[in-house]
């Protein structure tokens, strides 16, 4: 039997890495909202993490946004990430409010298209 799980390698090690960070740095900062240092480092970081995964994801595979789901996927994290480059400029005050809604909105949905893009592959 054929060992499909190859590991992965250079851009797409690198992006997983951070995507993951990413998104447990998203889940701290949803689930918690006090003004400790902790919270303020990790505010500071998100920004930093979402410029690298999208630095990283624009270079790792290309031939994951062909197809339907691949083109949704990017138009999704494409929002979020618009949404995150307005609100890093804006800043995250009640005014801005619907904008971080949307980036997040937008941003589970791209993961979850991702995720089908994903399972796709991995089914091949």
């Amino acid at each position: 039997m054929e060992n499909r799980n190859l590991p992965l390698a250079g851009a797409a090690k690198w992006l997983l890495i951070f995507g993951l960070l990413l998104i447990a740095n998203s889940a701290y900062l949803a689930a918690f909202g006090d003004p400790t240092l902790f919270y303020v480092a990790n505010a500071l970081l998100h920004p930093v993490l979402g410029i690298v995964a999208a630095i990283l994801f624009l270079s790792a595979q290309r031939k994951l946004l062909a197809g339907a789901r691949g083109v949704g996927m990017g138009l999704f994290l494409a929002l979020a990430a618009a949404l995150g480059v307005y609100l890093l400029f804006a800043g995250m005050t009640r005014p801005h409010s619907l904008a971080l809604y949307v980036h997040v909105g937008a941003s589970v949905a791209g993961l979850f298209f991702l995720l089908a893009v994903l399972r796709r592959h991995a089914s091949n």
